[in-house]
């Protein structure tokens, strides 16, 4: 049918074209050919292959590699027709990226257990019996003493595997056909962009084929996520030649982590410039064995093993130092002027000058204490992404319970360079902020188009936390977010920090020099607001947070603020507490007609908005395991 209406297609088109060749002047009616018209249902049947190839292209994951389910691109494309599934298997860009999920059993699989499985263990110990009786017997009275020994190595073998691990390896051999297929798809010349493989969440199958297979993949592969338990990650550092020879970009996560064992990589990764690691049980200098920090990217350090390995702010420094073509950076670091165990912390190194890194546009820390010499030593002229974490946990020595000042004092150093304006994205943990110090900071990023209040740590919930004195976004940050209907002129204000919170930043600030008039509208760009508190903390402060301030504040983006207001708003992400749920709530109708064109995302007890719905996803539970075990940015999470 396709094909009939592609060349009944085809045909009126080459009509046409002769039509308009002819030398005589074209009538009315050969201006407006007599087509015949062409059903709605049936448009799509005549979208040339080359603007579908774009389309299905288009229709891949923009943040992850896709998964080998039916129900996602590029295998959901390949479901419509058979038109279809020709023209994506003849796209190799379609297929060089996948998430593999090695180790796992599909769901019902273990159901299948039964009586079998015990009579073959039964039939395994009478094997084995034989065996020894035979051994008595002297090997001289023994038909093939070779082959009794191979049998006796295999069935001591086989006995160290229990059922599920049998199911599991019977399950690799059954996968194994239709993962060859997904690359059968490409040309053996081609880089695979991006492969993920994980199968962290059991212990795998050590001589998995899958694994064999992905190891002979490895010399094609740009971008590697290894997500692996301690039986499978030493497989990846086997030797083999050119393996790694197209790898820029590697991020590990797993237990087994030795740098010595990935020396190899500064020889046979001579292109490798991004280099991510969840949980490191050495210091960041140790990394140099396998690094070139000469051409790194980025480096990326979520978790250390050992507290003693976190780098000081002068050790992190020093491999700063060594990496001027860094863009990117995320790291857990211990602050000034803490001891642990007699040595004291930011004076193992000596100071230096300043360390200018022309194109670092992300920074992204977990620390404890005071950072603040770390700002002071940066020069970041591009800096663009922002996303501070605090480590508040109960430590010897603890933390001392005052407010934060690390964004503040970032802000004010980048504006005292005159690189504020290029900030973009901000993450941090507000609950650790007063209020009065968010507005200054606002203030000091005009070009603010993502802006995100983190949920702290698990450990920091400990922490002591006075919510008189810092709540971060409460009524009054919305209000200062939130401009008087139709106002033009920008008014001319006073520093809003308090006596107390000024003395808490300490001196090393000149907060009346970084004060200005604040504008008509706190970040004018601002297109993502999100508010992801815990919702047990937010219980526990709610007193000074309001869903009428909430609404004026979405009321903003309204075309009618003439002075401005935040008209390019696209998302909002928001505790359930914070908006009117009620139709009791006067604001509640004024609410539901806000969010008709603002998209609006509520978190809470219950996690996202339309989690309890039962909707597609609830109808694949069969196959939804194949998109599990993807790598994670969270920091808890390592």
């Amino acid at each position: 049918m396709n094909e009939r209406r592609s060349s009944k297609g085809a045909f009126q088109f080459a009509s046409m074209k002769a039509r308009r060749t002819e030398s005589e002047p074209l009538s009315a009616a050969d201006r407006a050919p007599n087509l015949t018209p062409i059903a709605k249902d049936d448009l799509i049947s005549y979208i040339p292959d080359e603007l579908l190839s774009l389309i299905f292209l288009f229709s891949l994951p923009s943040d992850r590699p896709p998964a080998m389910v039916v129900y996602e691109a590029p295998l959901s494309l390949a479901q419509v027709c058979s038109h279809w599934r020709s023209l994506a298997h003849s796209i190799p860009e379609l297929w060089t990226s996948v998430h593999l999920l090695l180790a796992y059993f599909r769901p019902g699989v273990l159901d299948n257990l039964s009586e079998d499985d015990d009579e073959e263990e039964d039939e395994i110990e009478n094997r084995t019996d034989n065996l020894k009786t035979q051994s008595t017997l002297g090997e001289s009275q023994l038909e093939d003493p070779d082959d009794d020994n191979d049998e006796e190595e295999e069935i001591e073998e086989h006995r160290l595997l229990s059922k599920e691990d049998r199911i599991l390896a019977q399950e690799d051999i059954s996968r194994l056909p239709f993962i060859q297929s997904w690359f059968s798809h490409t040309r053996p010349s081609d880089s695979l962009k991006h492969l993920s493989i994980s199968d962290e969440h059991i212990i795998s199958n050590f001589d998995s084929p899958i694994t064999d297979f992905v190891l002979d993949l490895l010399p094609r592969v740009e971008t590697l996520d290894l997500m692996l338990c301690r039986r499978t990650l030493p497989r990846f550092t086997e030797f083999r030649p050119r393996a790694y020879e197209r790898l820029r970009k590697l991020r590990l996560a797993g237990d087994a982590f030795e740098p010595g064992d990935w020396a190899f990589l500064l020889y046979d990764a001579p292109h490798l410039v991004e280099f991510d690691i969840r949980a490191l049980g050495s210091s960041v200098p140790s990394l140099s064995s396998l690094l070139n920090w000469s051409q790194l990217t980025r480096l990326a350090v979520s978790y250390f093993n050992d507290p003693q390995d976190i780098p000081s702010v002068g050790v992190l420094l020093s491999v700063l130092r060594g990496c001027p073509n860094l863009e990117s950076l995320r790291m857990v670091v211990r602050g000034d002027g803490v001891e642990l165990e007699g040595v004291p912390v930011g004076q193992d190194e000596e100071e230096s000058a300043v360390i200018t890194l022309p194109n670092f546009h992300t920074l992204e820390l977990e620390f404890a204490y005071s950072i603040n010499a770390l700002f002071d030593s940066l020069s970041l002229p591009s800096l663009a992404h922002i996303q501070l974490v605090e480590d508040r946990s109960r430590k010897h020595p603890p933390v001392p319970g005052i407010p934060s000042n690390a964004l503040f004092h970032l802000l004010s150093r980048q504006r005292s360079l005159g690189y504020h304006q290029k900030i973009q994205k901000i993450g941090f943990e507000g609950v650790y902020y007063p209020s009065s110090i968010l507005i200054e900071c606002l203030e000091m990023v005009p070009s603010l188009k993502h802006l995100v209040c983190l949920v702290p740590l698990p450990d920091a919930q400990r922490c002591v936390v006075e919510p008189d004195k810092w709540l971060g976004f409460d009524d009054d940050v919305l209000a200062a977010l939130t401009p008087a209907p139709g106002s033009t002129t920008s008014a001319t204000t006073t520093s809003t920090i308090a006596p107390s919170s000024r003395a808490s930043l300490g001196d090393d600030i000149d907060i009346a020099a970084t004060s200005t008039p604040p504008p008509s509208t706190l970040c004018p760009a601002l297109e993502t607001f999100e508010i992801q508190y815990d919702w047990i903390l937010e219980l526990s402060v709610n007193q000074k947070r309001s869903s009428e301030a909430m609404v004026r504040f979405l009321r903003s983006r309204s075309s009618s603020f003439q002075g401005g207001g935040l008209t390019k708003l696209k998302k909002v992400v928001l505790p359930n507490t914070w908006v009117p749920n009620s139709e009791e709530d006067v604001e509640y109708a004024e609410f539901c007609s806000l969010r008709q064109n603002l998209r609006i995302v509520l978190v809470g007890p219950s996690g996202e908005e339309g989690h309890n719905d039962v909707d597609a996803q609830d109808q694949r539970l069969g196959d939804r395991w194949l998109s599990e075990g993807y790598w994670s940015e969270a920091w808890y999470q390592a």
